[in-house]
């Protein structure tokens, strides 16, 4: 067995695909258009190159959704919540409940 260990099958390491959607959730998520808009073409060249190591377009859509479910349901319980994470997390699975990629559809699209 090799003693080198990649990224993605280590234990403590995060799956691709969730540090993707981060970066995208960055540039095409709820919010501001002007203010996302001058990230979305580094963005889109990342997400390129990026989304086939990350499992594709579904994974990436898949750990959004699981993310997003997580933060709802934090903020759900907390005794003072983040309305902002709560509304953004809201606003990114109605967008996904649609079925045509959501927010990332314009990037989905574009790769």
């Amino acid at each position: 067995m090799s003693s080198r260990c990649s990224t993605s099958n280590s234990p403590s390491s995060p799956p691709i695909a969730i540090d993707l959607n981060e970066l995208v959730k960055m540039a095409y998520g709820p919010g501001d258009p002007a203010e996302r808009a001058p990230l979305q073409p580094v963005v889109r060249r990342i997400a390129a190159s990026a989304l086939e190591a990350a499992g594709g377009p579904d994974a990436l859509v898949g750990y959004s959704i699981m993310l997003e479910m997580w933060v709802l349901e934090h903020e759900l319980a907390a005794d003072d919540p983040d309305e902002t994470d709560r509304a953004n997390a809201a606003a990114m699975l109605t967008a996904f409940a649609e079925g045509d990629g959501g927010y990332f559809a314009p990037l989905l699209a574009d790769i």
